[in-house]
């Protein structure tokens, strides 16, 4: 009797020990690789790119780099256009959404290239300065006619009447001069009809 124990106790410890074995093997098997330094630059990428993109598109180029220390870093390259339409929408920005604080061009540069992954990070959890402004700069305009204006149909759109469609600060602010949109002004900017 004395010896079934014995055995039934080693039995048991054996089973236990196996178990945690397996369970340990087991999260050996699942525990993904680390990313390489290019597809940490591709995931960061891809978190502005889904929470930022505009109808131009957010052209930044995420290169990894090797610090003085050792440490993976990462820069972004602003495409030519969307960095010479930085101004004007930046200045949209802060007349229309009036932000407690304004937003310079130089932060939305430094964000988008030296402050990459941080950017990044804010932009999948839909924080942070830079990643409100583009959600500005990807919302509905709050846009009325400044002027009378007669369409095709014979209708017509008096000044200060709401103007239809789905129309983004961005699109506003890049074509605002165009024969499309000349007609067009912010609701909060209108001042009654010009003559």
């Amino acid at each position: 009797m004395k010896h079934l124990r014995s055995f039934l106790t080693i039995l048991c410890v054996s089973l236990l020990v196996g178990t945690l074995l397996i369970s340990g093997c087991k999260q050996d098997v699942y525990t993904p690789d680390p990313q390489t330094p290019k597809e940490q630059a591709s995931s960061l990428r891809a978190d502005l790119v889904s929470s930022m993109s505009t109808e131009l598109g957010l052209e930044v180029t995420i290169t990894p780099y090797i610090d003085k220390d050792g440490n993976v870093c990462f820069y972004g390259t602003i495409d030519d256009e969307l960095d010479s339409l930085l101004p004007s929408l930046v200045d949209a920005y802060n007349t229309e959404a009036h932000p407690q604080e304004p937003l310079d061009v130089a932060t939305v540069r430094y964000g988008l290239t030296d402050d990459i992954k941080n950017t990044s990070y804010q932009s999948s959890r839909h924080q942070g300065v830079i990643p409100e402004f583009f959600i500005w700069v990807n919302s509905p305009a709050d846009l009325v006619y400044a002027i009378d204006t007669p369409h095709p149909d014979g209708s017509v759109s008096y000044a200060g009447d709401p103007v239809s469609g789905n129309i983004t600060n961005y699109n506003y602010v890049v074509n605002q001069n165009s024969d499309a949109y000349h007609n067009y002004t912010y609701a909060d900017q209108y001042t009654g009809p010009t003559q």
